[in-house]
């Protein structure tokens, strides 16, 4: 079971000591997973690494909206799931 004290840990080691997150130039897309969920993907340029989030849930969409607006500089939202 999870306290709130495991819970509190958990967020620190997520958002940091200042409980934000890190803004990052960068745009990302948000788009539904091919099966379920929301999928928030970044390409960083200043290190050339990309960053995928995957959300759970019914409201996956909001939250992944949520998250990408908070860490990210840009945010394209497409209504379909990418093709690779």
């Amino acid at each position: 079971m999870n306290t709130l004290e495991d819970q509190t840990k958990h967020a620190k080691v997520l958002l940091g000591d200042t409980g934000e997150l890190e803004r990052v130039a960068a745009l990302a897309l948000v788009y539904p997973a091919e099966h379920s969920g929301w999928v928030v993907r970044a390409v960083i340029s200043r290190t050339s690494c990309e960053e995928v989030t995957g959300f759970l849930g019914p409201t996956a969409r909001q939250r992944a909206l949520e998250y990408a607006a908070e860490k990210y500089s840009g945010v394209k939202v497409c209504d379909s799931p990418l093709r690779r």
